[in-house]
C-alpha cells in the first residue's frame, strides 16, 4: 500500500491517512416540528394562513403541504408557500378541510399535525319588518342596514338567536 504524501512536516507528529471514496455527510431529520400548524376559522373572501415550522434536520427539510390527503400544487395557484407558512388569497367555501405540513429530506418524511379549516360565508342582510336580521352567509354584507348600531349588530357585535339570526332595531 502506497503511503499519502504529507503536506506539513513529519517532526510534528501527525500522521497522514489516505480515505478512498468520499465521506457521506450525515442525514437528519428530528421528529418534533418547531411550530404546529393550528386549527383556523376563516371568512370567505380573507385570506387562509396556517403557519409551519419543520423539525430541524440535514439537509434542511422542504416543506409541502396536503389537504385532505392530496399535495397542494403551488405552482401559478391561488396557494403560496413561504417559510413554511400556507397562505390562500380569497379563501373559498372549497377551501375547507384538514390541512397537515409535510417536512422531507433524505432521512425521511414528518408529518404535522391536522389543522381543521372552516370557511364561512360572508353576512348578507335583509329588512324585515323594521327588524334586521341575518338571512344567508353570502356577501355584500348589511347592505339594507339605515342605523349604524344595526349595521354593528349585523355584522356580529349584536345578539345571536338560534345561532344564525342577528337581530337589531333597524
Amino acid at each position: 500500500m502506497a503511503r499519502p504524501s504529507c503536506t506539513f512536516p513529519p517532526r510534528w507528529g501527525l500522521e497522514c491517512v489516505s480515505i478512498k471514496g468520499s465521506v457521506p455527510s450525515p442525514t437528519e431529520l428530528r421528529d418534533n416540528f418547531r411550530l404546529q400548524p393550528g386549527d383556523l376559522v376563516v371568512v370567505a373572501g380573507q385570506a387562509l394562513e396556517l403557519d409551519c415550522v419543520p423539525p430541524a434536520g440535514q439537509p434542511e427539510p422542504k416543506v409541502t403541504w396536503r389537504k385532505d390527503g392530496v399535495t397542494l400544487r403551488l405552482a401559478g395557484g391561488r396557494h403560496q408557500l413561504s417559510r413554511g407558512k400556507l397562505r390562500v388569497a380569497l379563501a373559498r367555501r372549497s377551501d375547507a378541510g384538514v390541512y397537515v405540513c409535510v417536512a422531507a429530506n433524505a432521512a425521511g418524511e414528518r408529518h404535522s399535525r391536522g389543522a381543521h379549516v372552516t370557511i364561512l360565508g360572508k353576512l348578507q342582510c335583509m329588512r324585515v319588518l323594521g327588524m334586521l336580521r341575518v338571512t344567508s352567509l353570502i356577501s355584500p354584507p348589511c347592505r339594507e342596514a339605515r342605523h349604524r348600531a344595526a349595521a354593528e349588530r349585523c355584522h356580529g357585535s349584536g345578539r345571536q338567536h338560534g345561532g344564525a339570526e342577528l337581530w337589531g332595531t333597524g
